[in-house]
């Protein structure tokens, strides 16, 4: 167990702490926050759900190298996170089979286009945003963006982790994702899973 009182923090979100790990820079400890008891039951969730994505997509999810006793801190692979001002690098280098389609698009949020693409493979409705019609959002036919989509390995990863995982894919988003310091892949760091809402 660690003294977390000394140790750098690297970034929080609403049910977890993460912090650089003290004996080796390539790691991060997620710890649960200290709060109310639902605020822990759903920490504890979303920790048995990062163990459960690590071991069925490696590719996508930081490696997990440690969970505590008591479930309430994760030692994992640590990853750069990627904001908006990443746009560009993120697709030059992870998704340039969809560049034409995103400038065509004329939207400005890659990440949002992603989850749009998603969105219409899955033929689901994404909570807040409202109804649209696909071929004026596009611009193109959905139908070929969809089919360049999935020549994406990377896309096509995330689509079925997104599926098999049941995670909640408008958490699919800047601040959420990120760049493995230890090998440069894609990482999802904090796709949240519907079963950690229902914890």
């Amino acid at each position: 167990m660690f003294d977390f009182s000394s140790l750098e923090k690297a970034g929080s979100g609403g049910f977890r702490i993460v912090y650089i790990h003290p004996q080796n820079p390539q790691l991060v400890v997620k710890t649960c926050k200290k709060e109310d008891a639902r605020t822990i039951r759903q920490c504890l969730q979303m920790m048995k759900d990062e163990v459960i994505a690590a071991q069925k997509f490696p590719q996508i999810f930081p490696q997990v190298y440690d969970i505590s006793q008591d479930g309430k801190s994760l030692t994992v692979e640590r990853a750069n996170i990627l904001v908006e001002a990443h746009q560009e690098f993120l697709i030059n280098n992870y998704f340039p089979e969809l560049k034409g389609y995103f400038i065509k698009s004329f939207q400005k949020d890659f990440m949002d286009f992603l989850r749009r693409i998603i969105n219409q493979i899955l033929q689901d409705n994404l909570e807040g945003i409202p109804a649209y019609e696909p071929k004026k959002y596009f611009k193109n036919s959905p139908k070929k963006i969809i089919r360049r989509a999935l020549t994406n390995q990377l896309f096509v990863d995330i689509l079925n982790a997104t599926v098999e995982l049941d995670i909640d894919y408008v958490d699919i988003d800047w601040g959420n994702i990120g760049i493995s310091v230890v090998d440069k892949r894609f990482l999802l760091v904090d796709a949240s899973m519907k079963s950690g809402f229902n914890a």
